[in-house]
């Protein structure tokens, strides 16, 4: 059968059948569906030595002026300050700040502690610049990280360690560090020389550019190419057309200086080696779309769930996945080619109904009409009355 086909089949089948034998049409009356709105991003979390301010907790600012007048901008311990001031000076809207007593592996690790105990979906990139110093741990610290990059469906942007002779070293680095091989990460290279003349990675400048392009562009197009300028910074290495082919198709993304305008953000790659995930614009896309119908249907949790639920939840993601089409985030000359929603009895389990759990899978085609991907989510209804 073809991939269409099977995505009507999907569709039909989590349709009710008015009329049918021993069904009242009256019942199926069905909860009327609600506005889903798109989840905020380009929101960015960062752990560091900061020079004051709220330690111990989670702290949003949301403008460079708040942030040196609360946590003493750029001035502090390590890269953390310096980071967050290129991520406002690059267009960076929002930032959560996690201040740690010191840059050392013990208060970076109790810092992602904080973070990830923080409220549910608060941010959706991660920077933690100090972990390229941490010796032979940053992998380590990395991975802890990319753990609370998974619970709250962010992306962590990893910084290239200091001293790297070259692109040699920047893919041997790479290839020691396995566990970062996922799709809610992306490495940015070479590092940067900031106006102050200080050497430093280039998570906090990316940010900036990705909020921008979110904000301005939308989640689904990619963070990179002309109009990702980074503001405020230099490189020191030159990278050329032939060095990024090979470093591009290892998931690095390369930073260069093209003409007088500054560095450019020139790739826009996870480290994932599963194909289906290696451009960070398709896996942001999902995240923001698991993230704004996981918050935009909250109040299913005290419905009961039966199937007059079921199609107000799917006429409700129906609705505001249409929205997103028509603005160009999925592709397909119409909604059947662009996405499907499937909530129902084929998702539902009677031990689902009896806990007062709810599935669903959602496909959508990002980048050609019928290719789709597909994720699920579990959502809260009221669990059945048990006889």
């Amino acid at each position: 059968m073809a991939l269409k086909q099977v995505v009507r089949w999907m569709r039909s089948m989590t349709r009710p059948m008015p009329g049918a034998p021993g069904m009242d049409v009256d019942a199926l009356a069905t909860v009327p569906p609600r506005p889903i709105p798109g989840a905020e991003t380009g929101v960015c979390a960062f752990v560091g030595a900061f020079s004051h301010g709220p330690s111990g907790k989670a702290a949003a600012v949301s403008s460079l002026f708040e942030f040196e007048r609360a946590f003493g901008g750029a001035q502090g311990l390590g890269e953390a300050p310096q980071a967050v001031s290129q991520f406002f000076l690059n267009g960076g809207g929002e930032a959560v700040l996690v201040r740690t007593p010191s840059n050392s592996l013990a208060s970076l690790e109790e810092g992602l502690n904080v973070l990830a105990a923080s409220r549910a979906d608060g941010f959706d990139l991660l920077c933690v610049p100090d972990a390229a110093h941490v010796s032979d741990r940053a992998v380590a610290l990395y991975e802890k990280a990319l753990t609370v990059c998974r619970l709250h469906r962010a992306t962590l942007l990893v910084d290239p360690p200091p001293g790297l002779e070259g692109d040699m070293d920047m893919a041997a680095w790479l290839q020691q560090a396995v566990p970062l091989r996922s799709p809610d990460a992306a490495l940015y290279y070479p590092r940067l020389r900031l106006d102050s003349g200080a050497d430093a990675g280039p998570s906090g400048s990316v940010a900036g550019i990705i909020a921008r392009f979110g904000r301005e562009r939308g989640v689904w197009k990619a963070p990179a190419g002309p109009g990702a300028t980074i503001s405020g910074a230099g490189l020191d290495i030159a990278l050329t057309a032939q060095r990024q082919e090979v470093l591009n198709p290892q998931g690095i993304n390369v930073i260069r200086a093209m003409g007088s305008a500054g560095p450019l953000v020139w790739g826009s790659r996870t480290l994932s080696v599963e194909a289906e995930w290696r451009h960070l614009a398709v896996r942001r896309t999902v995240l923001f779309l698991e993230r704004s119908l996981r918050q935009g249907l909250e109040w299913t949790a005290n419905e009961p769930n039966d199937e007059p639920l079921w199609e107000g939840i799917r006429a409700s993601a129906d609705g505001f996945l249409e929205e997103l089409w028509r603005a160009g985030a999925l592709m397909g000359a119409a909604p059947r080619d662009a996405w499907f929603v499937q909530c129902g009895r084929q998702t539902t389990t009677d031990a689902d109904l009896r806990q007062g759990h709810i599935n669903m899978v959602i496909g959508f085609a990002p980048i050609r009409p019928g290719d789709f991907l597909t994720f699920r989510l579990e959502l809260k209804a009221a669990p059945a009355s048990r006889a």
